[in-house]
């Protein structure tokens, strides 16, 4: 039996953060530094609670429009001449997503610089102040270096900051930063590895938990995240997420497991945030090096996942669409015995939607040839064969379904693409 999925959304995007964190050393942590510099001014500056859940929610998500390693290392630069597309491909994202409106704002102006009042506007828009808060925490986090005491690194922070008020900052909120920044434990707090002293038990009781039509639009909105990263993985989640709904309709799933299906597909492939976008688009076949690079994540999506509550299910239908029945697969190297049905419906699913997808190494497989090769797999003991069965004779309904829910995300993705090149 599957317990109802209820998350909050805290944890949910902590999630997605810490993978984007992951990519290098450089960038450990810098979203989880920029929530909690971000809403530790916002308390400071007498803003509302709902003001600083939003501003936290936003400063975990500020960088996701930044698809590339190169990208993400370019806005470590404390002085950024050129902030960039990333900015407005996430407040595209964040925005298309029900009730993100104001975090998507927030996101949009986070790198507009205040250039003595002439930053309260873009355009003809208003910047609001929580953006303005958001771009000094992260530049407050990009000054951190990680390799040095942070108490040691104080002054010369302050004193960076400090150079740049009234021209790149807010000249407000950088006084209220130097009353926040003579306390020690505002700068240990930030680099603590136990994060529960974060955020005040006031901002953890206004916390969101996601509900089952929210988590659905929340996971759509971070698998784009992901996915359209490349041309060749832009529907690719969304793909995943088809067939396995379709199978799990045809074998008559519950409503709840479904719904665990649904959200597993987006989910199954997060950990790949870690993978450079050049592996993922080589055009020849990855060599050996690169595949044991492109095999940890599902291991990455797992740890990203554990110990949030809420997730527990959805993280094992999610990391382990790898995994074999004869314990062939990886990275935890299961057998059948510890692989629920829901999981290894997921794998054939996952299997099903590589083979009908264009690679950059090859085209789209035939229906001959995907069928053949889930037959083999089936026979040599690797994954489900009752599964296998029904894809096979269910064949174009799973494929056509499948096709109808990639071509609305690759219309999405061609919009976004126009930001992209």
């Amino acid at each position: 039996m599957y317990k109802p999925i209820s998350v909050s959304l805290l944890d949910l995007f902590s999630v997605y953060s810490k993978l984007m964190d992951m990519m290098t050393p450089d960038l450990q942590n810098h979203h989880t530094e920029v929530a909690y510099i971000a809403t530790t001014l916002a308390t400071e500056a007498g803003l509302t609670l709902a003001a600083q859940k939003q501003i936290n929610y936003a400063s975990l998500l500020h960088d996701i429009g930044a698809f590339t390693k190169g990208e993400r290392l370019e806005l470590l630069k404390f002085d950024l001449a050129q902030f960039g597309r990333h900015a407005e491909i996430a407040y595209r994202l964040l925005g298309a997503t029900k009730g993100f409106g104001s975090m998507a704002e927030l996101v949009r102006y986070h790198h507009i610089r205040w250039d003595e009042g002439r930053g309260r506007e873009a355009g003809q828009a208003a910047v609001p102040l929580g953006s303005h808060i958001i771009h000094l925490a992260d530049r407050i986090s990009v000054l951190i270096d990680k390799s040095k005491p942070i108490l040691f690194q104080v002054d010369e922070i302050c004193r960076r900051v400090r150079s740049e008020q009234n021209r790149m900052f807010n000249p407000e909120l950088v006084d209220i930063f130097f009353s926040i920044a003579s306390k020690e434990y505002f700068w240990l707090n930030l680099v603590s590895d136990d994060r529960t002293n974060l955020f005040s038990p006031q901002q953890i009781m206004l916390e969101d938990y996601a509900d089952i039509e929210n988590m659905l639009d929340i996971a759509q909105m971070l698998a784009y995240g992901l996915d359209f990263r490349s041309e060749y993985t832009a529907s690719h989640s969304i793909g995943v997420a088809a067939v396995a709904q379709k199978l799990g309709q045809l074998f008559g799933v519950t409503p709840e497991e479904l719904i665990l299906l649904h959200l597993a597909g987006l989910f199954h492939d997060f950990g790949k945030l870690l993978i450079p976008i050049e592996t993922i688009n080589k055009p020849v076949r990855l060599t050996e090096e690169e595949m044991i690079l492109i095999k940890q994540h599902p291991y990455f999506t797992y740890t990203a996942m554990n110990n949030v509550a809420g997730l527990e299910d959805l993280k094992e239908i999610s990391s382990f669409h790898h995994e074999k029945l004869d314990g062939t697969g990886y990275p935890f190297h299961l057998k059948a015995e510890d692989m629920s049905f829901l999981v290894q419906l997921m794998c054939v699913s996952d299997i099903f939607t590589a083979l009908a997808e264009d690679r950059p190494y090859r085209t789209a497989m035939s229906k001959d040839q995907i069928c053949l090769i889930l037959q083999e797999m089936a026979a040599a003991g690797k994954i489900n064969a009752a599964i296998v069965q029904m894809c096979i004779d269910n064949f174009n309904a799973i494929k056509t379904y499948s096709l109808c829910q990639k071509e609305l995300a690759r219309i999405d993705y061609e919009r976004m693409k126009k930001l992209l090149y």
